[in-house]
């Protein structure tokens, strides 16, 4: 054995990959809700973020320290050809893929650890900037797919990669009327939903191969402008903002249907711009544009209900991102200090996070956690560039902490 690592645990619940802690691995009994204590049996396995094994020491019975997720400054700032409007990532986290506000309107790196390289532009460029921030860009959950809305026509653009090389696909049959305002693959890759600024507002593409074909719109139709779009993990639900009463919509799918659920005993107080579903499928939350408040609702079965918590203070918020493991939640907009973090208990329970030490330095209009966790891209709408932060660890240690060693 060689080495020595600080286990951690925040509010009886082991932390995630994130913060590149040590997370446990089958077999054990989870640490229980009774605060500050492992009870686990001292064999015990755990899996660092990079494999390596752990092994809990003799030190038995003692509480945990107390970790924050600390981002001081950005790792590094990127300078772009424009604005930053969106950006996605591929679910291996090798690609990140941007939405610009002029020419060539499209950017993708290969990123390698803590780099990004710029890859050459697509085939054929999208036709004009993306409208809004957030989803208007978006990756198969595969990474073959990449598909980025826009103002002008075709107003949905598809390419598809083979190594590090993006080819603009057939436009679909059956286009978006006005302005594609945001769009989503499902997570089987299977299904691209557009969200656009004229009826029927939602259109779901299916794919078979490398062809997209307009399905049947659902009975019930978005009410207006779908402003945001985002399909559950487990791909039985999607979701569209808007900014029109109720504001938000959810729909559940079965194959090729998809039908309206009931709306939220308690509506979002105005047009919500952004939605995203938390990675473990218990969450929604929304972020609005009329107002400096967002919306927090757990789901099951697709009966939304809203949280306890709001999101508040925000000024008018642009995107909204959950941490891959689902402990963080995010939102930029475009009021200092431009990026809200929150550690999100999975019950609807949020705490505010304080704010990075060094700023954006501008209104950011989009952000997006890498998968892995160790990142999060913020892009400004008064800068061409986009900013990395990292995760870092922030410790206090209230109590000792255990000790483990590690085991080859």
């Amino acid at each position: 054995m060689d080495g020595l690592l600080m286990g951690a645990r925040e509010l009886g619940n082991p932390l995630g990959n994130p913060l590149g802690l040590a997370r446990k691995q089958g077999g054990a009994s989870d640490p229980t809700a009774n605060a500050g204590f492992f009870l686990a049996a001292p064999s015990s396995k755990w899996v660092k973020a990079n494999g390596q094994t752990m092994a809990k020491s003799a030190l038995a019975g003692q509480p945990w320290p107390t970790f924050e997720w600390n981002y001081s400054g950005p790792l590094t700032t990127i300078s772009t050809a424009g604005k930053v409007m969106g950006c996605a990532y591929s679910a291996d986290g090798n690609y990140m893929a941007v939405a610009l506000d002029t020419t060539p309107f499209i950017a993708v790196y290969k990123r390698s650890a803590d780099g990004y390289t710029l890859l050459a532009n697509p085939d054929v460029l999208p036709p004009s900037a993306a409208v809004m921030g957030g989803s208007c860009i978006a990756f198969s959950g595969d990474g073959t797919y990449l598909a980025i809305a826009s103002s002008a026509a075709p107003r949905i653009t598809i390419y598809k990669r083979s190594g590090d090389a993006f080819t603009k696909l057939a436009d679909p049959a059956t286009l978006p009327g006005i302005t594609g305002y945001s769009c989503a693959f499902s997570p089987d890759g299977t299904h691209l939903a557009v969200g656009t600024a004229s009826s029927p507002y939602l259109q779901v593409y299916g794919r078979t191969g490398d062809v997209f074909t307009k399905l049947a719109n659902p009975p019930s139709a978005v009410a207006a402008v779908a402003y945001s779009v985002a399909y559950s993990p487990d791909g039985n639900y999607l979701a569209a903002t808007t900014n029109t009463t109720p504001y938000v919509q959810v729909f559940s799918r079965t194959g090729d249907t998809y039908t309206k659920l009931a709306n939220p005993a308690i509506l979002p107080g105005s047009a919500a711009v952004a939605c995203a579903f938390s990675p473990d499928g218990k969450l929604l939350a929304l972020t609005s544009s009329g107002g400096s408040f967002g919306a927090l609702y757990t789901y099951a079965g697709g009966t939304l209900v809203k949280a306890g918590s709001s999101l508040s203070g925000l000024g008018t918020s642009k995107d909204v991102a959950f941490s891959p493991d689902s402990a963080y939640l995010a939102v930029v907009c475009d009021a200092s200090p431009y990026i809200f973090l929150w550690r999100s208990l999975g019950d609807g329970t949020l705490s505010a996070l304080p704010p990075p030490a060094q700023l954006v330095g501008s209104a950011a209009y989009c952000g997006e956690f890498s998968p892995d966790g160790e990142h999060f891209m913020v892009g400004s709408l008064g800068l061409s560039s986009m900013s990395f932060y990292g995760s870092s660890q922030n410790v206090t240690l209230p109590y000792t902490p255990y000790l483990y060693l590690r085991t080859r």
